[in-house]
């Protein structure tokens, strides 16, 4: 018969085991939560981003462009195109990078997001033959994906501008 130590050093192992496995439980938890935590700040930052007067300033000027020469535009309206843009860039980024769900933002800012790439399509084509192909690939990535989500979702692929 083993000594009574050698029955409470197992027991005091298995105790050990099981605390340590409800520890790693409850950091899972915890992790996860801050990740959801975490996109929903994002989430907010970025429709505020998407919802601030400048921004749709700067949208109804980019669907006043639709039927201008993209070879015509001064620098300054290229500027508030490449702002714009550079919006939608930061959004694919965010979602390359599950910083923040496709879903939402596909559901909330796709329509949008289509409107404008109608309008900046033939401009972005225009600045890659000046700057080069890499300009706004991101842009056009999201524009994609937004097409894919759409499709499956039965949504229409063209709006109105």
């Amino acid at each position: 018969m083993s000594p009574p130590w050698e029955a409470i050093s197992a027991i005091s192992a298995l105790v050990q085991t099981i605390v340590i496995l409800v520890t790693f439980g409850f950091a899972i938890l915890q992790i996860r939560q801050t990740n959801q935590s975490h996109k929903l700040d994002v989430s907010i930052r970025l429709f505020d981003e998407f919802s601030s007067p400048t921004s749709r300033k700067n949208r109804a000027f980019i669907y006043s462009l639709k039927s201008k020469d993209p070879t015509q535009l001064t620098t300054e309206e290229l500027l508030i195109v490449d702002e714009v843009l550079s919006s939608l860039d930061r959004a694919w980024i965010l979602i390359e990078n599950k910083q923040i769900g496709s879903k939402f933002i596909y559901e909330t800012y796709g329509e949008i997001f289509l409107k404008i790439w109608v309008v900046t399509q033939p401009i972005v084509m225009q600045e890659r033959k000046r700057r080069g192909n890499y300009y706004r690939q991101r842009t056009e990535s999201l524009i994609k994906s937004v097409r894919r989500y759409f499709k499956v979702q039965n949504k229409p692929l063209e709006y109105p501008v």
